[in-house]
């Protein structure tokens, strides 16, 4: 029994070792790399000017339908600024009815319950977003990205990456050093992609095979649907063939709500298509809420035409034969790379307002790199030492020759 755990242990410690030994080979081979390395940085600055705008486009037309609701007679809703909504009425006696309503429906969404405050100027009712809340929602935008960004780098593999914020307070800029990267202008390329996926449901009754050869017939089309331009849209349509066939170009008429968006994915990864392994494509799940709400469309749309929109681009369209709920494919004209690329951007989820390179260049380590470095082969060597140490305790013992023989009697 002792000798089957010596056998045991004696395995388990070869096992551990051989592990050990490539762990510190990697580390060495990271050290003599990073000893005098140069790392690629980049300053991106995040445009949270967007992030304003949308929460006040948004609020201008829950403001516009919310007074449609109401009944209450107004001559316009305008966004009249990044911060800025305007309402226009033909007199001033529901102003102050006006000004409760919109302003707390507006403040419901912001991090602390307010920040929209109104102003009457004639016939006029000027609601204004705080410089203090803007602040909040610009920090929120930011880390964000940064954590997005992260994201992104890691799925990439880089090793010892850093990000973090750059510069002064307001400024809203990220940092990024990316030491030994084998492919940078990917990574960059990837690292502030934008992916807006859409899934649409093709308007009913208009042609999506062939597709309306110009745009001018699509959005005449759209015009003659239920609710005209305000329910329906053209978008361009590109989709890649089979072997040897002709792509598919032209414009289709989608329904402008979407049934689910992209940050409604859960998963999303690149495989090989019908076509051959120079195409891809990409599986995606969806998350809960996001399988709820397509389960519910396509089972009520059965028969229905439901299209792949990214980038406001149809890439692919094809008939509901079904109820679907968590699962689906994105199909186009991919490479290996350029699926991969769009799956992780997916995976990662979409950031939240647009971000720019500021500037590019190629530096030394940073010391915190080095220095992580150097400890990862310190925590190396230790493991080694450690294992070598229970091989020697695990060693067979042998038992001492005796120093006194006993004497024979006659």
């Amino acid at each position: 029994m002792a000798q089957a755990k010596r056998i045991i242990g004696s395995v388990l410690c070869a096992v551990l070792l051989l592990v050990d030994l490539v762990f510190l080979s990697y580390s060495i081979v990271r050290l003599a790399q990073f000893r005098h390395g140069k790392a690629s940085r980049l300053v991106l600055q995040a445009q949270t000017d967007d992030v304003i705008k949308a929460i006040t486009a948004r609020n201008a037309g829950a403001a516009h339908a919310r007074l449609q609701e109401k009944g209450w007679t107004v001559n316009e809703v305008k966004q009249t600024g990044v911060d800025e909504i305007t309402v226009t009425v033909p007199d001033s006696s529901r102003n102050a009815d006006i000004i409760s309503e919109l302003g707390n429906n507006f403040n419901t969404h912001t991090p602390e319950g307010k920040g929209w405050t109104a102003t009457e100027d004639d016939n006029s009712i000027i609601f204004k977003f705080d410089e203090a809340v803007q602040t909040i929602e610009r920090e929120r935008a930011t880390e964000s990205a940064l954590r997005i960004i992260e994201n992104r780098i890691d799925a990439f593999g880089v090793t010892y990456p850093l990000v973090e914020r750059h510069g002064g307070e307001g400024v809203y800029q990220i940092l990024v050093e990316m030491p030994g990267v084998d492919d940078p202008e990917r990574v960059k390329n990837t690292l502030n992609a934008d992916a807006n996926l859409e899934l649409r449901l093709v308007a009913k009754g208009t042609s999506i095979s062939p597709p309306y050869e110009t745009r001018e017939s699509a959005e005449q089309a759209a015009n003659s649907q239920p609710g005209g331009p305000d329910n329906y849209e053209a978008l361009f349509y590109r989709e890649r063939g089979s072997e040897g066939s002709r792509a598919k170009e032209g414009w289709v008429v989608l329904e402008k709500e979407p049934v689910v968006i992209g940050l409604d994915m859960r998963d999303a990864r690149a495989t090989s298509n019908l076509y051959g392994e120079t195409t891809y494509q990409i599986d995606f799940s969806l998350t809960p809420d996001g399988a709820q709400r397509f389960g519910d469309a396509t089972g009520k749309h059965i028969g229905d035409f439901l299209a792949i929109v990214l980038n406001n681009e149809v890439k692919s369209a094809a008939t509901i034969q079904s109820r679907i709920t968590d699962r689906g494919v994105i199909t186009g004209s991919f490479t290996k790379r350029q699926a991969e690329d769009l799956a992780l951007i997916l995976r990662s989820g979409a950031l939240p307002c647009k971000v720019v390179y500021l500037s590019e260049e190629t530096v030394p380590l940073s010391r915190w790199t080095q220095r992580y470095a150097i400890m990862t082969g310190m925590f190396a060597v230790m493991f080694v030492a450690l294992t070598v140490l229970l091989i020697l305790i695990n060693l067979p013992r042998r038992k001492a020759a005796p120093t006194h023989y006993p004497t024979s009697q006659v």
